[in-house]
């Protein structure tokens, strides 16, 4: 017999008024209750009942029941959102692959397979590298403590302007300062809670909504802008009798051709698309990094481990090639001892029922909506070992209890499933490139030493779904310095 909604827990603290206080320590809420429930728990967006779930076992139910759980634009008001700028193709069309279902988004997502394979994504590596040089090279001059969260953000800007656009956004020089502004005001907005349950709200003269409809429309210009120049140039390269060599970028990835032939996307369809990269791509990648300097400053022998491994597969080079990139494994697994501990984005409100259903012995009415706690998944004790505690080994050997089931759905921070992120080699790519490089040149120190669960989390309006530390500061030194 299932039992009904109302019997689930509540976050305490996170009543229905917590629209209004959203920001005020609503991560470090969150992230800690969601670790102490064993299976599931509902949080309220204003009215509504979100159901978190926090164990493998159901977010497997989730994450494979699509039929049952399908995904949600959690604005049901049928009224058009300034966000929508974004996420409308030249036709005027809702475009946004993260949102469709069915066949819908089976053939948005056809065309864009390809470009996001591992072999398409090699030609992107001297891309990552040289954005990572950039950063590395203002860092080993820095006589202070570097703003870690602040410079990660602005290269993983740089790293998608030319791995994505083919062109810079100069984030990290600070000479392209109004579109960093107008880009961080949409990602700071982008899941404002008060705004997902009340989506009209966005319709009224207010100074925030007047504020993110510039920004929005000046991202938008810039990528229109940048399909423009592409498709220019394509065209007088056709004029000269000029053949497109390989591409250079996602754009040209997406455009073909030759990547593929029956499904290459028209160019009205790019710009929701390319924005649907930045979204994905940027603070997600970002925040993974800031983690793992605080990591890096904090276990001094698994830095020394890193740094071995990355100045052996180097060789002497000064950068990687994408063979190197497969070389790393405790690199690697570094890495994902940090998406584990620290997963960017900890809690998504991603589904909602299609149907009165059922799930793990609750009873959920049609249009629940419903999401994973990342975070809770990642460090379940009926999963791993050891739970919270820093151990990259646990990814190289074979005795975590996650060995002994479906590993996939133990550890989560790109989803799984059909609708696993797309973008998780295209990040972990990145990721490893700029650690090869940094590990190579500079050593990174605490500026003072703090416990992990110690760090302030971020307040912002988008702290629901984001996790990430208020600041974070470390001390990078030249090797040998």
């Amino acid at each position: 017999q299932a039992v009904a909604l109302r019997q689930l827990d509540s976050v305490p603290g996170l009543g229905k008024m917590f629209l209004f206080t959203a920001g005020k320590k609503v991560a470090e809420k969150l992230f800690n209750y969601g670790t102490e429930q064993p299976r599931m728990f509902k949080m309220w967006l204003g009215p509504q009942p979100l159901v978190v779930a926090t164990h493998p076992d159901v977010a497997r139910a989730i994450l494979t029941r699509s039929k049952d759980f399908i995904k949600s634009t959690f604005n049901d008001s049928g009224k058009p959102r300034i966000m929508n700028i974004l996420n409308t193709d030249a036709s005027g069309q809702q475009a946004s692959i993260v949102t469709a279902n069915g066949e819908k988004w089976a053939a948005m997502r056809k065309p864009i397979d390809p470009a996001f394979e591992k072999q398409a994504l090699a030609n992107l590596v001297p891309k990552f590298a040289a954005v990572s040089r950039q950063l590395i090279d203002i860092w080993a001059v820095s006589k202070e403590t570097v703003d870690a969260k602040r410079d990660m953000s602005r290269f993983a800007l740089d790293v998608l302007g030319v791995a994505v656009l083919g062109r810079t956004f100069n984030a990290l020089d600070g000479l392209f300062q109004e579109t960093y502004n107008h880009y961080t005001r949409v990602m700071s907005q982008l899941i404002h809670p008060l705004y997902m349950v009340f989506p009209t709200l966005e319709q009224l003269p207010l100074l925030r909504n007047i504020k993110l409809r510039e920004s929005a429309e000046h991202m938008r210009a810039i990528l229109r802008g940048a399909v423009d120049q592409r498709l220019e140039e394509r065209r007088q390269r056709a004029a000269a009798g000029i053949a497109e060599g390989e591409p250079q970028d996602m754009m040209d990835m997406l455009l073909g051709p030759g990547m593929n032939p029956d499904g290459v996307l028209q160019p009205g369809q790019l710009v929701p698309v390319l924005w649907i990269m930045f979204i994905a791509g940027h603070d997600t990648t970002a925040i993974s990094l800031t983690w793992l300097m605080h990591f890096l400053a904090e276990n001094p022998e698994v830095q020394a481990k890193a740094r071995a491994e990355a100045l052996a597969v180097l060789d002497g080079a000064s950068e990687p090639t994408p063979e190197m990139l497969d070389q790393v494994p405790y690199i690697s697994a570094l890495i994902n001892e940090g998406l584990r501990l620290r997963p960017p984005a900890y809690n998504i409100p991603t589904r909602e029922c299609a149907e009165d259903t059922e799930l793990d012995g609750v009873f959920l009415p049609k249009g629940t909506k419903i999401g994973l706690h990342i975070g809770a998944i990642n460090r379940h004790p009926e999963a791993w070992d050891r739970p919270d505690e820093f151990d990259p080994e646990r990814f190289l050997t074979k005795g975590d209890k996650s060995e002994k089931g479906p590993r996939v759905f133990n550890f989560l921070p790109f989803s799984a499933g059909p609708r696993r992120c797309l973008g998780d080699k295209f990040s972990l790519m990145e990721q490893k490139t700029m650690l090869l490089m940094m590990l190579s040149r500079l050593e990174v120190l605490p500026e003072r030493h703090t416990r992990l669960q110690d760090i302030a989390l971020s307040s912002d309006s988008i702290a629901i779904t984001l996790l990430q530390p208020r600041e974070m500061r470390v001390r990078v030194r030249p090797l040998g310095a």
